[in-house]
């Protein structure tokens, strides 16, 4: 089996294609985006093309398929107020108090002292109600879940907090089923059930994108193998497992947050529990464990507030702000991996009118970039010569602290900055990853802008990806 994957000029992926033996073509993808990055198209050989609407702060109004829709509305604090979807189990209207979801569709929620989830009532179409149960330690960590049917779920964790096993009891509490899990990091390494089957995951380096998907079970004296390939959309999602003949074993099909769509019989011979990154999909609490919390795919939202408070964001519970383009491998903070190589970041409290007239300038042009780092004498001062900017957004969007004024700019310009950690190793201020302008960067390199609220401003002298 071979990927191909191609990439524009900015660092976007716009084609992703795989083929088996004698060249066969096993599946392609094509993407497209909108200036700030954001996807708005992608079509697929298996599964026809997908349309993305996205109202101005880049979150997906609709997706338009071949053969279905989904249609979503968000409020002013973020909450996720009415989803429509294909096989949507909580499709429809949605309540909120604050950040706190009470009904979605036929399916109310309620909520302990502490923000998290502890039951979960469908009501059907023939008016039965199906119930599920949730508790929760000191610590946040689900410990056990009760079925609609019955079933009792348990859950332990290390001291660091990671899973280790999951047991369904039987009615005098000895264990039934028995699946444990064992770690590399922070990533998924290894699940072994009773019976002996174990299921192990390779990672691209540094990340949690899965490459591969390994399972073997002892038969007789020798271990049966079956070896998969994983092929993972923009952000990292398992889409496609690959068997080494070229046949396409299993697919994925999800909503836009998570909730499956109907998979052809042929494509579910084996199964693949991994979802968004970081994500590992329980049926029987219909939650995915994220690490540090549990997602619920059908509202888009996570169980627990975040253990962070309101620094990664202002609303506690949702996901990241565009799934397509965004995750949250560890359920603390939301991660990008769709940024572009050229893009900068800089935080500004003035208004967006005059920065995306005038662009932005230094105010001095007697400094060294010595004395911009490190001040005069240990004295800092307006007056540089450069403009800083900086390759991580979250620490831009940090600058925010406890005030609302300003925004964040996307600057995207060519590589005639200076990379401060290059140029100055072991500085003080390592961790702002800033990059120095020595020269004024024009409006027209200017993106556009988030307020602190995520908005997003689209910056009409924008001259486009270079």
């Amino acid at each position: 089996m071979t990927l191909t994957q191609a990439w524009d000029a900015v660092d976007r992926m716009t084609g992703q294609t795989v083929t088996g033996p004698a060249n066969a073509l096993i599946q392609h993808r094509a993407y497209a985006y909108r200036p700030d990055d954001h996807l708005t198209e992608i079509r697929e050989l298996t599964s026809g093309t997908r349309r993305f609407d996205l109202d101005p702060v880049g979150r997906v109004t609709a997706i338009h398929a071949h053969g279905w829709t989904e249609t979503y509305a968000y409020d002013a604090a973020g909450n996720l107020t009415r989803a429509t979807a294909p096989g949507h189990e909580a499709t429809g209207d949605r309540e909120f108090t604050g950040t706190l979801i009470h009904r979605a569709g036929r399916t109310m929620y309620e909520h302990d002292a502490q923000g998290r989830l502890i039951r979960r009532t469908r009501k059907l179409l023939n008016g039965q109600t199906r119930t599920w149960t949730y508790t929760w330690n000191p610590e946040d960590r689900l410990t056990d879940a009760t079925t609609p049917d019955g079933d009792r779920w348990r859950y332990t964790y290390d001291p660091l907090g990671r899973r280790t096993a999951k047991y369904r009891l039987a009615a005098d509490d000895t264990v039934a089923e028995q699946i444990d899990f064992t770690w590399d990091g922070t990533r998924l390494a290894e699940q072994t059930t009773a019976d002996g089957l174990i299921t192990a995951w390779d990672y691209a380096p540094g990340t949690h994108r899965p490459i591969s998907q390994t399972t073997s079970k002892l038969a007789g004296t020798e271990y049966d193998t079956r070896f998969h390939a994983i092929v993972t959309d923009l952000v990292g999602t398992p889409a496609e497992l690959i068997a080494p003949d070229g046949t396409l074993a299993w697919q994925l099909r999800t909503t836009l947050w998570g909730t499956p769509l109907p998979t052809p019989p042929e494509t579910s011979e084996v199964d693949c529990p991994l979802r968004f990154p970081g994500q590992y999909a329980d049926p029987e609490t219909g939650l995915h464990y994220n690490f540090f919390r549990h997602y619920d795919p059908e509202t888009a939202r996570y169980t627990c507030p975040d253990p962070l408070g309101l620094q990664p964001a202002p609303n506690p519970r949702t996901y990241v702000h565009n799934p397509g383009a965004q995750t949250d491998p560890l359920g603390l903070a939301p991660d990008c991996p769709q940024e572009s190589k050229n893009h900068r970041y800089r935080k500004d409290s003035r208004g967006v009118e005059e920065i995306f007239e005038n662009g932005f300038s230094p105010k001095g042009d007697n400094m060294s970039l010595e004395e911009h780092v490190y001040g005069i004498s240990g004295v800092h001062t307006a007056e540089s010569g450069y403009v800083a900017t900086s390759l991580s957004k979250s620490h831009a969007f940090s600058r925010f602290g406890s005030s609302s004024d300003g925004h964040v700019y996307i600057v995207d310009t060519a590589n005639d900055g200076i990379d401060v950690n290059k140029a100055l190793p072991g500085n003080p201020s390592a961790h702002e990853k800033e990059v120095a302008f020595p020269r004024k960067i024009d409006s027209s390199d200017i993106v556009g802008a988030w307020d602190r609220f995520h908005n997003w401003i689209p910056n009409p002298h924008y001259k486009g990806p270079e």
